[in-house]
């Protein structure tokens, strides 16, 4: 079975077995040993923690500024970034649904690519650990007590979440909860731009390190004429720096410079093989069309390059490696968490907290307009999910 039916079919059997044991226990909290847990339509919830008192410190109003301010930075690049790119998606699978590109796709679906699997899910665990403890942290400053806070699991992905008490904050000030609304998507915000920073930082560190082209096996039945792997003495692992004295980064680099020559042209090649490199000339073969042909497969293997030299990978360097990766996933997710979580959309933060500012002002007809916005973005945001997940299965 190929690894995205078999992801779907978890799916599908997590979904409906929650969502059963939603309707048997009818929403119910569960009590498990000291811990609480609840079904919710596909997924659960286990509560962990104790009630916290609040110590009423307040938090600075430039800080409060900061926190709501950042919420509707994120409305305004949702909808001048993030929206138009899914309508995009929408309406060209609907012309033309060829050349439809996906825009948006569901974490579940990126768990059919194992090896960005581990990576996500610990930039999911940051990402809902730093948006609630900042909930949580400004609500207690502010007076409002946590009731409980916990994990959760809907559709296979992870969360965290936290537990206010319902009836103080309702009687808090609108500067408390705005606040404690917006206080989520600063820490994601702020999460993802301490990310790409340190992104950025590290991408120096390992600028050296670089996909190489590396013979993967010999092959002369390419060659028509004069099979110049074996002239050359070309065996699995041995690296392609350079032809010609220009350097050779990639595939694409490997082709172009094949295609600056002809047939029976002698080249001199840079070879790597075992930490030990050389240069070594041959005469160029031909394939059946009468393009250059060396006589190889060749694939792509990163290794450390110095000038044209080719080291191994030490620890660090893949520590490194493997840091970087972990730093992108995290800024991407937390910046997607940060615009999902402040455009309108019924539970998200951005809808709360034009709710709450909408009804200190008593602007009826408003709160309308919100609850429209609400339906029409989820509505673009379903039909951009389900058209992307379609065609990346579909491909």
């Amino acid at each position: 079975m190929a690894i995205d039916s078999l992801v779907l079919n978890v799916l599908l059997t997590y979904v409906v077995a929650t969502t059963c044991l939603y309707l048997i226990t009818k929403g119910r909290e569960i009590h498990v040993g000291r811990h609480r847990l609840r079904f919710i339509v596909g997924g659960f919830l286990i509560f962990l923690g104790r009630a916290r008192k609040p110590s009423g410190k307040g938090v600075n109003k430039v800080m409060k500024g900061l926190f709501i301010a950042s919420l509707f930075v994120c409305i305004a690049l949702f909808y001048v970034q993030l929206l138009p790119i899914m309508l995009k998606t929408v309406v060209s699978f609907v012309t033309s649904p060829k050349n439809a590109q996906p825009s948006v796709v569901p974490i579940p679906i990126l768990f059919t690519m194992p090896q960005i699997v581990p990576y996500l899910l610990v930039s999911i665990g940051i990402a809902a650990l730093v948006h609630e403890l900042a909930h949580a942290w400004v609500a207690l400053r502010e007076g409002i007590p946590v009731r409980s806070w916990g994990l959760g699991v809907l559709a296979l992905v992870p969360f965290a979440f936290v537990e206010l008490d319902d009836k103080a904050f309702e009687e808090s000030s609108l500067s408390s909860k705005l606040g404690t609304l917006c206080a989520g998507v600063f820490a994601n915000i702020a999460t993802a731009l301490v990310a790409l920073l340190l992104f950025f930082v590290l991408q120096g560190m390992v600028s050296n390190l670089v996909p190489t082209p590396v013979v993967q096996s010999v092959c002369c039945d390419f060659c028509s004429v004069n099979c110049t792997a074996l002239t050359l003495g070309l065996k699995p692992g041995t690296y392609i720096t350079a032809i010609d004295g220009v350097p050779i980064r990639d595939l694409d680099d490997l082709r172009r410079a094949l295609s600056m020559h002809s047939c029976g042209d002698s080249v001199t090649f840079t070879l790597c093989r075992e930490g030990r490199c050389w240069n070594a000339t041959a005469v160029l073969g031909c394939d059946r069309n009468g393009k250059p042909c060396i006589g190889i497969y060749v694939g792509l293997s990163l290794v450390k390059r110095v000038g044209l030299r080719v080291l191994p990978l030490s620890f660090w360097d893949t520590m490194l490696i493997h840091l970087r990766t972990l730093l992108y996933f995290v800024f991407a997710v937390n910046y997607s968490v940060a615009l999902i979580n402040a455009v309108p959309l019924f539970i998200t933060d951005g809808s709360k907290t034009l709710t709450a500012l909408l009804s200190y002002v008593r602007k009826g007809e408003a709160l309308k307009f919100i609850r429209v916005a609400d339906v029409l973005n989820l509505i673009v945001l379903v039909l951009a999910l389900a058209i992307s997940s379609y065609i990346i299965l579909a491909r």
